[in-house]
């Protein structure tokens, strides 16, 4: 007992103010190291004289205002956890204690070690130059730590969660893209065997032509030389011609032998497939024409991506080639013959329409809307249908699900008369003599969700 009483005292010197000789309340830490009650630090500004500034009454040296000292937050919870154990009796001595990591007393953590630690191995241990905390400060310490560690693990899980469910959409896309370019390809490649196969069926026959052909060459030349190596009078010479006039001047029909071995359609047929077949592998990379946009529309800077800024700029000069009634831009490029295919990334949540029209398309009043006139083709995303649209005769899909498109594929047979759209659930096929440049145009919805159509860069 007399040991704990004596270890009690040293303690409470040292955790009492030099000035007041009581234990520090609210301690503060002068420049110089020592530590002293605020309230102390203030009778002694209190005591200097005007003009002189306060002076630590240990070592002499000045300081500022005690306002501006930091506060001892270390020293005070030391004190706080000795005034606590010292209330409950925590201080005396009992047999069961049991000094070091395992001391039933602990009431301080070391925050080197981070181990626990009763006073005595607080004054008398390997710890005594180490940071100490109480238990309750460390405890609060730690809470504030798992908080934020759980935090970050539930931020980070919900991160991971939505790039699962991305790469499965991309997964998916990827799937149904890959289907519908190799049941295209089929398509074509079935096309070119066709042609191929007819093509072999009447080679055999051009053979056989070519033979009969030759022998009534044979022949007619025969009967010449035999006119020739007739009788020399002029009457019978004659009467030899006149008999055999007929067959000299009957002609082969030459005209079924050419027909017969013509490759030019053939060359042609399989030429067009070979560049649609390549144009499903190598789709174009189209730009928009900053001239032709209306003012309401707002291009990208690489000219891929057109927006609706909501409200035409009034700022803005009306262009020659520019829409006014109709919110449309064209796109740079335009086509006079072959086989064209490009891809069309659609904004969600509004409307838009996608098609192709001639350069020569109305830049003002209704009849400037694309698939309202004679000079345009147009699909159509608006009020959850899709339609298709030409010279203002609209056709609603029905088969076609409510939920919208998000990529379209175009598709141009400039020579075959055809314009397709391609998506996933959805073909659509214009066949009319329709050519012209590619053609985009788009307008918002109620509500603040703004027009986004992109042109992607060729699909690898």
């Amino acid at each position: 007992l007399a040991r704990h009483s004596r270890l009690t005292e040293l303690l409470a010197q040292e955790l009492s103010c030099a000035i007041c000789l009581q234990l520090y309340q609210d301690p503060v830490s002068l420049p110089c190291g020592h530590s002293y009650c605020l309230g102390c630090m203030h009778s002694v500004q209190r005591s200097c004289a005007p003009g002189s500034p306060p002076c630590c009454p240990e070592c002499r040296q000045p300081f500022e205002s005690p306002e501006g000292l930091p506060r001892n937050f270390k020293l005070s919870g030391i004190v706080d956890g000795f005034r606590a154990a010292v209330s409950g009796g925590g201080l005396a001595a009992k047999e069961e204690t049991v000094p070091c990591q395992q001391c039933l007393e602990s009431t301080y953590v070391c925050t080197h070690d981070h181990v626990l630690l009763c006073m005595e191995c607080l004054l008398e241990g390997m710890h005594q130059e180490h940071g100490v905390q109480t238990l309750e400060a460390a405890k609060s310490d730690l809470r504030r730590v798992v908080e934020v560690l759980g935090k970050s693990t539930s931020d980070r899980l919900q991160m991971a969660e939505v790039l699962l469910r991305s790469a499965r959409d991309r997964s998916r896309t990827l799937d149904n893209t890959s289907e519908l370019l190799a049941a295209r390809a089929t398509v074509v490649l079935d096309n070119m065997s066709t042609h191929i196969t007819a093509y072999k069926v009447r080679r055999p026959n051009t053979s056989v032509y070519v033979v009969y052909y030759q022998q009534q060459l044979s022949e007619a030349q025969g009967v010449a030389e035999s006119l020739l190596t007739s009788p020399s009078s002029d009457v019978l010479f004659i009467s030899y011609y006149r008999a055999l006039e007929p067959q000299l001047r009957q002609q082969a029909d030459t005209r079924r032998l050419r027909a017969t071995l013509a490759t030019d359609d053939f060359r042609s047929e399989i030429s067009n497939l070979l560049q649609c077949l390549l144009s499903l592998t190598n789709p174009l990379e189209l730009t928009f024409n900053p001239d032709t946009r209306h003012p309401s529309l707002m291009l990208s800077t690489d000219h891929q991506t057109v927006r609706h800024r909501g409200r035409a700029k009034s700022s803005l000069k009306e262009r020659a080639e520019g829409f006014v009634t109709a919110t449309q831009v064209l796109c740079q490029q335009g086509f006079t013959r072959g086989s064209h295919v490009w891809a069309v990334e659609l904004g969600s949540g509004c409307t838009w329409a996608a098609g192709l029209c001639y350069g020569t398309i109305p830049r003002k009043g209704e009849r400037s809307k694309l698939g309202h006139n004679a000079v345009s083709w147009r699909l159509q995303w608006k009020n959850k249908n899709l339609t298709a649209c030409h010279d203002s005769v609209s056709t609603t899909l029905t088969e076609v699900s409510v939920v919208p498109p998000k990529r379209l594929e175009v598709a141009l047979d400039y020579d075959g008369g055809t314009l397709a759209f391609y998506s996933i659930g959805l073909h659509y096929l214009f066949s009319a003599n329709q050519t012209g440049s590619p053609q985009f145009q788009g307008e918002t919805e109620l509500g603040p969700h703004p027009l986004a159509l992109l042109v992607t860069a060729p699909v690898r």
